[in-house]
């Protein structure tokens, strides 16, 4: 029974360092976007992009990206005199947040998958 609960531990341990890499690459990938689509010219948004990954019964359950609130009004293209909706708004959209999410999303939905049904398996050879 120890040598499973020490199982479980150590894909609990495998599983929080897999999700912390995958924060990281994700944090890359949003600075790189910010400087592919030309607004980083005060640095500001470039610089305020980070991760944080909180734990919950020893897993990380949540992981928090922030980032200055203008960075989601250049991707929604709103700003002085362009509303949302707007034709305006339209027109000056620059998606780099969420298609950048979008394209690690599956890694993400893969790790987890992995590691519940590590720890079920696990938890069934206990009992």
């Amino acid at each position: 029974m120890i040598e499973n609960i020490d199982e479980i531990l150590k894909e609990t341990n495998a599983y929080n360092k897999e999700v912390h890499k995958w924060s990281l690459t994700v944090k890359q990938a949003l600075k790189k976007s910010v400087l592919s689509i030309g607004i980083n010219d005060t640095k500001a948004l470039f610089s305020s992009i980070k991760t944080k990954n909180r734990k919950k019964f020893g897993e990380i359950a949540n992981i928090g990206i922030g980032l200055e609130r203008y960075g989601i009004f250049v991707e929604k293209g709103v700003g002085s005199g362009r509303g949302i909706g707007s034709e305006s708004a339209k027109r000056n959209r620059n998606p780099w947040f969420n298609p950048t999410l979008e394209k690690h999303f599956d890694l993400l939905n893969e790790i987890i998958a992995d590691h519940v049904a590590e720890v079920n398996y696990n938890k069934n050879k206990i009992l």
